[in-house]
């Protein structure tokens, strides 16, 4: 019941498209490939990606940026294990996408923290 009137409320404020993460996804970060991010590449275009770490302190800005606007945004947990990756999304709220990987790592050519890129 609680799923359904989470996913009610994100339908009403519009913040709903291929990209939004289901309810249940709020606060966790998603295993994917670089491989697999490259075919989605169309549901990416004009979203800022915003690598973090939990222990990367000049990151925090980047991603409080996502708490403000989620669906402009879709992070990647960055040498960091996922657990304290999520942590980090409870602690502050963050209800945007959140990738993790390291092939997805590797591709986006993330080598140092903090990191952004627009698509």
């Amino acid at each position: 019941m609680t799923k359904l009137i989470l996913v009610f409320l994100v339908t009403i404020v519009g913040a709903t498209e291929t990209l939004a993460v289901d309810a249940a996804d709020f606060y966790h970060c998603r295993e994917m490939s670089y491989k697999d991010f490259a075919k989605q590449s169309s549901q990416w275009r004009g979203k800022q990606v915003v690598a973090f770490a939990s222990w990367c302190s000049s990151c925090k800005s980047n991603v409080l940026d996502a708490k403000k606007k989620p669906n402009e945004f879709i992070l990647v947990a960055a040498f960091d294990d996922r657990e304290a990756a999520e942590n980090v999304l409870k602690k502050w709220s963050i209800q945007a996408p959140c990738f993790l990987g390291e092939d997805l790592v590797d591709g986006l050519g993330i080598s140092s923290l903090p990191w952004s890129k627009k698509l």
